[in-house]
């Protein structure tokens, strides 16, 4: 079945102002980098810490922690502490629905389980 992806968008009654389209486009720039990507991915399976994540993805923590920095400035990742310890989750469910469209990820589950932003 042949999607367009003026059929996946919901239609507004409204047009988008400025401010919301300067949040998508930082949005997609933010995720178009495919590191920043396979993190986000690894992030929408659990919560991961930053010396956890930086082992899975291959990548040194300093590295990490500046994609990791542009993924919470697109609010697309929130964060917790405990202790010394940085915890970082998916927060928002907008975007896991579009990487659900366009085949990054599958489930279902957890595109229900988190709140849109």
């Amino acid at each position: 079945m042949n999607m367009l992806v003026r059929d996946m968008v919901p239609q507004q009654s409204t047009p988008m102002d400025e401010v919301d389209l300067e949040q998508i486009a930082m949005l997609f720039s933010t995720l178009a980098n495919s590191a920043r990507l396979a993190i986000f991915c690894r992030i929408i399976e659990r919560e991961w810490s930053v010396n956890d994540l930086a082992d899975e993805v291959g990548l040194r923590q300093s590295a990490l922690s500046q994609h990791l920095r542009k993924l919470r400035d697109a609010k697309v990742v929130k964060t917790r502490r405990e202790r010394q310890i940085v915890y970082y989750r998916c927060a928002d469910a907008t975007v896991l629905r579009l990487l659900s469209q366009v085949g990054l990820i599958g489930s279902e589950q957890l595109i229900t389980e988190l709140p849109s932003i």
